[in-house]
């Protein structure tokens, strides 16, 4: 693997890690009905409770979101 595939791959996985956050944001702005800052507030802070990074906190909520919904 070249430097060029290294910064490639490390740059892929923050831009994923990124899109966790938002879309988890998302999903606890819905099922808590709050604002966008406190949505993050609460998402860092869990995270931060349970000695995670935001993005892992947040894979949690995305795929706990997954298994909640309802098939239509």
């Amino acid at each position: 693997m070249t430097l060029y595939d290294e910064y490639l791959e490390t740059l892929e996985y923050g831009i994923s890690d990124h899109v966790a956050v938002a879309q988890a944001t998302g999903v606890i702005m819905q099922r808590h009905d709050l604002s966008v800052d406190e949505a993050g507030e609460y998402l860092c802070g869990n995270a931060a409770s349970l000695g995670l990074e935001p993005a892992q906190f947040a894979r949690m909520v995305l795929d706990s979101h997954l298994t909640r919904q309802r098939p239509e």
